[in-house]
C-alpha cells in the first residue's frame, strides 16, 4: 500500500503566517482557520470529524474543550446538508480515545479501533454508493456584491 500523504510534510497553518507578517486577525472572536479538524469526500458523501481534548484522571473523564456554538452549528448545518459528523474525544498526545459523538446523538465509550472501525465502515460505504447529487448553488463573492 502506498503513503497518501507525507506525515513529515508541512501543514498550512494560517493563523501563524497572518501572525508573523503582523497582519490583523481576519477572522472575528476565537475562530481560526483550523477549526474542522478533518473532512473527508468520497463519491460526493463527505465524512467530517472533530477532534476534542479529554483526559481521564482516578476514572473520572475531564474534558479539556469542548465544541463551541459555532461549531455547534456548523455541525448542525453540515448534518443537515447530508454529511456525517463524528465528533471524538481524547488526548492527542498519547493517542487515546475515550468517547466519539456521531452527531446529534450522543456521546459514547469509544476507543481508537472503535473510531478506527466506523472510518472504515463508512468509507467502504461511500465507495460502495453512487455518486451524490450535489445542487448547484452559486456564491457572489464579497468583490463582486461590493460593486458600485
Amino acid at each position: 500500500m502506498s503513503k497518501i500523504r507525507d506525515k513529515s510534510a508541512t501543514r498550512w497553518d494560517l493563523d501563524r503566517i497572518f501572525e508573523t507578517l503582523d497582519y490583523p486577525k481576519p477572522l472575528p472572536g476565537k475562530i481560526t482557520f483550523a477549526d474542522v479538524d478533518f473532512e473527508i469526500e468520497i463519491n460526493r458523501h463527505f465524512l467530517v470529524l472533530e477532534g476534542k481534548r479529554a483526559r481521564r484522571v482516578a476514572g473520572i473523564l475531564i474534558y479539556l474543550d469542548d465544541l463551541s456554538q459555532g461549531q455547534r452549528i456548523a455541525m448542525d448545518s453540515r448534518y443537515m446538508d447530508g454529511r456525517t459528523c463524528v465528533i471524538f474525544y481524547g488526548n492527542p498526545d498519547t493517542g487515546e480515545i475515550f468517547e466519539m459523538q456521531i452527531w446529534p446523538n450522543k456521546k459514547e465509550p469509544a476507543t481508537p479501533k472503535k473510531l478506527w472501525d466506523f472510518c472504515n465502515q463508512w468509507a467502504r460505504w461511500a465507495k460502495n454508493q453512487n455518486p451524490r447529487k450535489l445542487d448547484l448553488v452559486i456564491f457572489l463573492s464579497f468583490a463582486e456584491n461590493s460593486r458600485g
